[in-house]
């Protein structure tokens, strides 16, 4: 009896498998619906197999389904707990951080990678050949969620450390070099937000260097990456006022991210509509203007789109394209739809930072100083005036723990403080 249950059971492994790899390979041709139904094949058959929910889950989370991913994850959890599989339980977890990420639930995300971290630092000493490359994986994950809450002491402690452990695994393209380019990513985007632009071109540019190549090898794994990596270039070459090179990085960023949009809206139209605000924030700058409504509209109405869907995941992004919609209107003296837009962009920021100050609170100081200084610009002193202090207060705040990254925005507030108080006298 005991022999013939293991038989059964070694059967239905196999089976679980061969529809596991056939999802596989629909996925390959974006047959996403056919794909969805040999993934739950796999789990009907084998339902406390980890490997068929693990796998279940994972396509879920790669096409943005966050809801159906986190409750087979959660499945996957409790069955690595109950076979006590320390190795599963660490990529559940790691798996469950970026869920929550990507949900804004930026403290169930913390506890989950701490977690994850803890397991893979001590599976990875007792055999660093396995393990170590899984330690650089939950590091520069927890350092993108550093970043997102504006710890980047830590965030940049993390991301330093995955690349040292990247570096040294060697140049294997098949397995190391897109795990270099991440790190190279996410420290060079650290370095141009932190202002240190010659680091940060250093590391984009060899990221670069690598997507591209992996992207000619293998477009359908390596084209997206290489499109989010021309963007923030894009990004640091237009912070730097290299406009050419910076519509160049976008705009092939934007053609590939199309493509892909077209394919897996789900996945992609938000990479879209972060390109167009990037660069319909651009044209205002050069004073393309129908070209900047072009973008920043249709990035507007994607953000819309996607925050009617999932609405505590996309409210942060659909107030920063408020936010630069705001700037073209003000550039283009729109005064009272300027207001409009900017003062919906504060009512979901204030919203947001009472959940999570620390990722929220500069961006309501930002939308407050934009308001303050077009209330400058309209003569209405006493809402100037209000607005100033408040973004100048939150920016006091926050300088006490990040000098470094705020001290320009209270320089330049004191100094229009200051303007308004004389024009008073």
């Amino acid at each position: 009896m005991r022999q013939r249950k293991s038989e059964t059971k070694l059967a239905a492994d196999e089976i679980a498998r061969d529809y596991s790899l056939k999802g596989q390979l629909l996925t390959l041709k974006f047959n996403f619906a056919e794909a969805a139904e040999s993934y739950r094949s796999a789990v009907e058959t084998d339902p406390d197999s980890f490997n068929a929910n693990f796998e279940l889950a994972n396509f879920f989370q790669n096409l943005n389904r966050q809801t159906e991913a986190l409750t087979v994850y959660n499945r996957c959890l409790e069955l690595a707990r109950k076979y006590g599989d320390e190795v599963q339980i660490a990529a559940v977890l790691n798996n469950l951080g970026i869920h929550y990420l990507a949900e804004k639930r930026v403290g169930d995300a913390r506890k989950a990678y701490e977690e994850a971290l803890a397991i893979r630092r001590t599976l990875a000493k007792k055999n660093p050949n396995a393990y170590l490359q899984d330690v650089g994986s939950t590091l520069n994950n927890l350092g993108l969620l550093n970043q997102t809450e504006n710890r980047w002491g830590e965030a940049r402690e993390g991301f330093e450390e995955a690349l040292k452990i990247r570096r040294a695994a060697g140049q294997n393209a098949d397995t190391c070099l897109p795990n270099l380019a991440i790190a190279l990513n996410n420290l060079g985007v650290l370095n141009r937000d932190e202002k240190r632009t010659g680091e940060a071109r250093k590391a984009l540019e060899e990221a670069l260097k690598i997507r591209r190549a992996l992207a000619e090898q293998n477009p359908d794994t390596y084209s997206p990456d290489m499109a989010m990596t021309l963007n923030n270039l894009g990004v640091l070459n237009r912070d730097e006022n290299r406009m050419g090179e910076a519509r160049k990085d976008l705009e092939e960023a934007l053609k590939i991210q199309c493509v892909w949009a077209g394919r897996n809206p789900d996945t992609y139209l938000p990479d879209v509509a972060m390109t167009l605000s990037n660069l319909g924030s651009m044209d205002c700058i050069e004073h393309r203007m129908a070209e900047a409504h072009k973008a920043l509209e249709e990035a507007l109405r994607i953000r819309r789109v996607l925050a009617g869907k999932n609405c505590d995941a996309n409210l942060p992004d659909l107030a920063g394209v408020l936010n630069n919609v705001g700037n073209l209107y003000n550039a283009e003296k729109r005064m009272g739809e300027a207001r409009k837009v900017y003062e919906e962009a504060l009512q979901i920021q204030r919203g947001l930072a009472k959940e999570n100050p620390n990722t929220y609170l500069p961006d309501v100081a930002m939308t407050l100083s934009n308001l303050g200084r077009m209330d400058c610009i309209e003569h209405r002193m006493a809402e100037a005036h209000k607005a100033l202090e408040e973004a100048l207060t939150i920016y006091r705040g926050l300088a006490k723990r990040y000098p470094d990254r705020f001290g320009n925005d209270i320089m330049r507030l004191e100094k229009l403080l200051k303007e308004i108080k004389e024009l008073k006298e």
